[in-house]
């Protein structure tokens, strides 16, 4: 049976009995781990396990290496998430602004039965950062049903896009509000057109 131990090339051991033992030079972590490191492979064999204590020290050694590429790692980790939050902002920003000024939008939904995703327009308007949305006819609208399935959705302003908890609004003060705010918008001459129903709506959450 044979010990193996990893240490820098910078600990290599100096001892005659160490020479008889089989040495292979690796490579550490590459620079996606954001860090690399000589490390030296000693084989030792079972001849040579009198001089296990002084390859525990070397492995103590290594040991600081290791825990030194493993903080460098998860510097480098939080880098990237970091960044992505940075982007996240900037495409909330972008859409939030679109939202401002379009009266229409692209809402996508899962299909409850086929676990698709369906996409139409649909209008809506801002309060704060959410979108409320109104079903067409009511509770009876197909992409209602499917938010209730599934309430994940996705909203797209004509290229900059985001996912959205969709949670449905039932209380009658609270939809008649709603129906109020589209009519401000939209004219309550086209909302009468094309809505026949008012019992729900719906609020976008980030």
């Amino acid at each position: 049976m044979q010990a193996e131990l990893s240490i820098p090339v910078s600990f290599q051991p100096r001892s005659n009995d160490l020479e008889l033992a089989r040495t292979t030079l690796q490579k550490g972590p590459d620079e996606n781990g954001t860090a690399a490191c000589d490390v030296m492979r000693v084989s030792a064999p079972p001849s040579l396990s009198a001089a296990l204590p002084m390859w525990r020290g070397f492995q103590r050694i290594f040991g600081v290496c290791a825990g030194t590429l493993t903080r460098v790692g998860r510097i480098g980790v939080n880098a990237r998430y970091a960044y992505r939050e940075e982007i996240w902002a900037m495409k909330n920003s972008e859409l939030k602004e679109r939202l401002a000024r379009y009266r229409q939008i692209k809402l996508s939904v899962i299909g409850r039965k086929s676990g698709k995703a369906i996409s139409m327009p649909v209008w809506f308007v801002l309060e704060g950062k959410s979108p409320y949305l109104l079903p067409v006819r009511g509770s009876h609208t197909q992409w209602y049903k499917n938010v209730l399935s599934n309430p994940s959705i996705r909203v797209d302003a004509r290229g900059s896009q985001a996912g959205f908890q969709a949670t449905p609004i039932t209380h009658p003060n609270a939809v008649k509000s709603i129906v109020e705010k589209f009519r401000e918008k939209y004219g309550a001459k086209d909302v009468k057109k094309y809505y026949s129903k008012f019992d729900v709506a719906v609020l976008a959450e980030l």
